[in-house]
C-alpha cells in the first residue's frame, strides 16, 4: 500500500454547510453555549484562543449573514452585539442548565 495516498494533506481544509435560517439560529446558539462552557468560567488570560477564535469567526459570519456588510468590516463593537444578542436569547438555557447543575451538584449524583 502507498503510504502517500494515504497521508493527509499539508495544507489546511476548509468545510461549508448549508442550513435553513432556523437551523442557522439554533447553530449560532450552539456556538455561543459551546464558548461560554469552555471559555466562560475562566479569567481572561487563561481562556482557551482557538475556542474564542472558532466562536468570533461564525459571530462574524452570523453578522454578514443578517447585514450584508462583509465580514472583515464588522468591527467590534458589532461583534459584541452579536454575542450579546446571542448571550440574551440563550439565557433560559443557561439558567435551566446551572439550576439543573446546582439542582444536581458538581459530582453529577442522580437527582431525586
Amino acid at each position: 500500500m502507498d503510504e502517500q495516498k494515504c497521508a493527509a494533506p499539508e495544507r489546511e481544509r476548509h468545510v461549508g454547510i448549508s442550513l435553513t435560517e432556523e437551523a442557522w439560529g439554533r447553530l449560532m446558539h450552539l456556538v455561543f453555549l459551546g464558548n461560554y462552557v469552555v471559555n466562560g468560567w475562566r479569567l481572561p488570560r487563561e481562556e482557551l484562543a482557538e475556542y474564542n477564535a472558532v466562536a468570533e469567526t461564525m459571530y462574524r459570519r452570523h453578522y454578514g449573514a443578517a447585514t450584508g456588510i462583509a465580514e472583515a468590516d464588522a468591527e467590534e463593537n458589532e461583534i459584541a452585539d452579536v454575542r450579546d444578542r446571542l448571550g440574551g436569547e440563550t439565557e433560559a438555557y443557561l439558567a435551566a442548565f446551572e439550576a439543573d447543575v446546582l439542582r444536581c451538584g458538581a459530582g453529577g449524583a442522580e437527582k431525586s
